[in-house]
């Protein structure tokens, strides 16, 4: 794991090493609850949410990079590590950026369901303007059931009330 990051880190830049290096984090991180903890040990997470800020036009790495997010943020500790490196905000622009490329909203729209169940997770999604950009992909791609069927769910979500006293997250 940590030759992968490392090697993200010195070619930054490269989207085609970027998408590559994010297949192999996107592939660890299904595997296992302890492959997610060695990786955001690893500071894998601040390196996805820096390829992203840095490949935001590019489709492909922003597909594998969403998808390693929201496989790693079902574990709590992550979601703190996603807050921690702005990449909730990075998520909704590169969201923005790239809204006309299917694979890559029906991944975020997915990643920021997830994100979601943590009441902090949800007021920042909220505040960095996550709704309109889900909103924003369901009308781009309003053919697509499985795009329709995440961004749903993302929406409703972020809608559930975060304690019982009635109070937004």
């Amino acid at each position: 794991v940590g030759a992968v990051i490392e090697t993200m880190r010195l070619h930054v830049d490269s989207p085609r090493v970027q998408e590559r290096a994010l297949g192999i984090l996107q592939n660890l991180s299904m595997r296992s609850a302890a492959s997610k903890v060695a990786i955001a040990s690893a500071h894998g997470i601040e390196m996805i949410v820096a390829s992203i800020r840095e490949n935001m036009t590019c489709a492909e790495v922003l597909e594998r990079a969403f998808t390693a997010l929201w496989s790693l943020a079902v574990l709590d500790g992550n979601q703190e590590r996603i807050v921690a490196a702005d990449g909730i905000s990075i998520l909704v622009n590169a969201m923005m950026a790239s809204i006309s490329f299917l694979a890559v909203q029906k991944q975020a729209c997915g990643c920021l369901c997830t994100l979601s169940s943590d009441p902090k997770c949800k007021r920042l999604i909220k505040e960095h303007g996550g709704m309109d950009a889900i909103v924003f992909a369901m009308w781009a791609h309003l053919n697509s059931e499985t795009l329709l069927v995440e961004a749903c769910r993302a929406l409703s979500s972020l809608a559930v009330l975060s304690d019982v006293h009635g109070a937004d997250g």
